[in-house]
């Protein structure tokens, strides 16, 4: 999925920016497709509310080299970013996904950036949450 106008998917990290490290205060707030449906609300809501954690989760698996751990976290955001309305998160993890299955031993040296962008666009999706209609 592109933005109209941008040569790179809207999910793609310039990698010469500081945005990946940037605080989420500071992050543009990334809306779901289902931001103001007021049927979804309450599910997308707990999804964001546990984005926090995924990201402890997936920077743990990363550090250990927790590879089984690693391919399960990236497997599970991958199916259920997309439901929640996140298909840019859902191509994000399919990205990082396919990394980690090409690059077999030498994949915690390779899949850094791809884990980053998806890092990014979760602290974005959470700084979304905010945004919801109570």
């Amino acid at each position: 999925m592109e933005s109209k106008g941008e040569r790179f998917p809207v999910w793609a990290v310039d990698l010469r920016s500081a945005s990946i490290i940037e605080t989420p205060e500071k992050l543009a707030p990334l809306l779901g497709d289902f931001h103001d449906d007021p049927d979804m609300r309450p599910i997308v809501a707990m999804f964001l509310g546990e984005l926090p954690k995924r990201v402890r989760d997936f920077e743990a698996a990363f550090e250990t080299s927790d590879l089984p751990l690693f391919r399960r976290l990236t497997h599970q955001m991958k199916g259920a970013a997309g439901g929640y309305g996140y298909p840019s998160i859902t191509q994000a993890a399919i990205t990082l996904e396919r990394c980690v299955d090409m690059s077999g031993d030498t994949w915690t040296r390779t899949c850094r950036v791809h884990l980053d962008a998806l890092v990014l666009l979760l602290r974005r999706a959470h700084a979304a949450a905010a945004l919801l209609p109570h």
